[in-house]
């Protein structure tokens, strides 16, 4: 298992369509069945600032899946100034 942080800035004045895009992404990636947990933290000090924090079991299908959401937050007209990240190992601690 491993984990993604990943640190989204956002356009000036376009929060609300970024959190709809994750979440729009959060959907399909379900579909996909590598999801094991997903969490989305919007930033207290920089209100251009969303984390995601995505728990995956299956590094092919996730990886298919990020190459299609990186396609969508690339082109022109997307909510992102920037996105960056990186991966983990992950441990389930609570079992």
């Amino acid at each position: 298992m491993f984990a993604r942080v990943t640190i989204h800035k956002v356009k000036p004045g376009r929060m609300e369509e970024a959190k709809a895009q994750v979440l729009e992404n959060t959907k399909q990636a379900k579909k996909e069945g590598f999801l094991v947990a997903r969490y989305m933290m919007l930033s207290k000090t920089d209100p251009n600032r969303l984390t995601s924090v995505t728990v995956i079991s299956d590094k092919a299908k996730y990886e298919k899946w990020a190459a299609a959401a990186m396609a969508k937050a690339t082109v022109k007209d997307a909510p992102w100034a920037s996105i960056d990240g990186d991966e983990y190992e992950a441990f389930d601690l609570m079992k």
